[in-house]
């Protein structure tokens, strides 16, 4: 296994919801951001993360 942030299970792709025109938070309203790191052992946890960065706390990916 190839020990990326792309292979690992905390790459996550953030999304934010803005609010539409009636103040309301909807699904069709989520804006993709980017890939960050959710692991909140690593010192890279919150950061944006490229496919092919690495880390010491990576840890494999489960099966989707």
């Amino acid at each position: 296994m190839i020990k990326i942030c792309g292979e690992c299970e905390w790459h996550r792709l953030e999304t934010r919801q803005y609010p539409n025109k009636r103040g309301q938070i909807t699904c069709t309203a989520q804006v993709r951001c980017g890939w960050v790191c959710s692991n909140p052992e690593s010192d890279y946890y919150t950061d944006y993360t490229d496919y092919t960065d690495t880390c010491e706390e990576w840890s494999e990916r489960g099966i989707e």
